[in-house]
């Protein structure tokens, strides 16, 4: 018998309008469902209201049975659901059945007749051929609840009868404490940056520079905390397949009320998993989650235009790097943030391959997928740490008889002035082709 374990995983969808004010908190009744700061009641309600509506819709054969417990002769085998949901804030309804079929074709019956009233995001069948067949169907879930689970397992009994169990199953979103919010008394927020690299191949860690303190204005800082204040609580029991990222951001953003009073000091780690440690007025409150937030806090930066983009006295260039593939080498070229201010970068860098005499063997004519970038909305944009650097490809034709370039000369966008990176780093000769076409790719996290 097949036993499934949730491992959750959150697309996040990006945008960038500026959030709404955060808005005082509501007295007498709790807030509805899915609000951050309603009670565990109402969200345990809704779970409850929901697992009884997908057992409810269902169907089986009319020739089916319903019966008062797990049918006698199955052994253990209807024990547990099939579909098991690592957090401990679930909601089970359970039925079970008999009827004349053999299990194959109850599951498949259930399988022409599954729950239809939500969007399904996830469904498997399976189990031990001429044993015991199963098969969920998973939904996405509405405000308050984490997940919604229909699940079906049905067992051989003998003289071709069947024992069915049917689940529906929800979970329930653990709400945040009502103290833990910034609120709309915000008048400032202060943010300061530092970036890890993570050290590969055995190579030891590097920790970046922290960033010179800047300071955001009144509208800035309600928006800031507005996101912070909408963000859910990390859950109990769920586990996420993080992204490894190399480059390990830590951002503190300390808000201030009127006078200068501190309110609470917020610190996002954005790299893999990304969330939010929040401490109002001294007190910890608990991890917050921004994998289903539509942005997150530092994205929120970006489109705020909290976090600027680099000036060409903040960029540095270099080391290159050169791979060559028969006639269509891989030249790759870096800009590093050497300023103490985190800064930004993004789009298609110009870039000519300059000789020695100082005349241009080679321009970029082409950039590669430029529609790519649109799709990434903020997500696209480069976020430079003091320290940390931006890369980017361009692939060109190559003479090995041809004059050899010396010098790549990068324009990255919005920068006044050029960049100028040598050469003689990448241990091979650059040798374009006569006034050779480069396809550029956009600007990324240096790796």
């Amino acid at each position: 018998m097949l036993r499934r374990t949730l491992i959750a995983v959150a697309l996040v969808p990006l945008g960038v309008a500026p959030p709404a004010l955060s808005r005082p908190p509501t007295t007498g009744h709790p807030p509805p469902a899915g609000s951050p700061f309603t009670t565990r009641a109402v969200n345990r309600a809704a779970a409850r209201t929901w697992a009884a509506r997908l057992l409810s819709e269902l169907r089986l054969p009319a020739t089916a049975v319903r019966v008062p417990g797990e049918p006698a002769g199955a052994g253990r085998a209807l024990a547990s659901p099939g579909f098991a949901l690592t957090t401990p804030e679930s909601v089970d309804d359970t039925s079970w059945w008999t009827i004349d079929a053999p299990p194959s074709k109850v599951v498949a019956f259930l399988r022409a007749h599954r729950p239809r009233a939500l969007r399904l995001v996830d469904h498997s069948a399976g189990g031990e051929p001429g044993r015991i067949a199963d098969a969920f169907w998973s939904y996405a879930a509405p405000p308050g609840l984490g997940q919604l689970t229909a699940a079906v397992q049905a067992a051989p009994l003998g003289g071709g009868r069947t024992a069915v169990r049917l689940d529906g199953e929800a979970t329930w979103i653990v709400p945040r404490p009502s103290w833990d919010r910034i609120g709309a008394a915000v008048r400032s927020v202060t943010y300061t940056a530092r970036a890890t690299i993570v050290g590969l191949d055995g190579a030891r860690a590097s920790h970046g520079r922290r960033s010179a303190p800047r300071t955001l204005g009144r509208l800035d800082a309600r928006r800031l905390a507005a996101a912070i204040d909408r963000l859910q609580r990390g859950q109990p029991g769920v586990a996420y397949s993080c992204p490894f990222d190399p480059v390990q951001p830590r951002i503190t953003l300390r808000f201030r009320g009127p006078g200068g009073r501190p309110l609470a000091v917020a610190v996002e780690r954005p790299a893999g998993c990304p969330s939010v440690g929040l401490s109002v007025h001294g007190r910890r409150g608990p991890a917050l989650d921004e994998l289903t937030a539509p942005l997150t806090l530092v994205e929120w930066m970006v489109s705020l235009h909290a976090l600027r983009p680099c000036r060409a006295n903040q960029l540095g260039s270099g080391p290159a790097s050169l791979a060559l593939a028969a006639r269509r080498p891989t030249l790759t070229l870096t800009v590093r943030n050497r300023s103490d201010a985190v800064c930004t970068v993004r789009g298609f860098p110009r870039v000519a391959l300059v000789g020695a005499r100082g005349h241009v063997l080679a321009r970029r004519r082409r950039r590669v997928d430029p529609r790519a970038l649109r799709r990434e909305g903020v997500a696209g944009t480069v976020i430079l740490y003091p320290g940390t650097a931006a890369q980017f490809i361009a692939r060109y034709a190559t003479c090995p008889a041809r004059v050899r370039a010396v010098t790549a000369r990068i324009q990255v966008p919005g920068a006044a002035r050029a960049l100028e990176e040598r050469l003689a780093s990448t241990g091979r000769r650059v040798t374009p082709c006569r006034v050779a076409r480069l396809a550029v790719s956009a600007l990324a996290t240096a790796l």
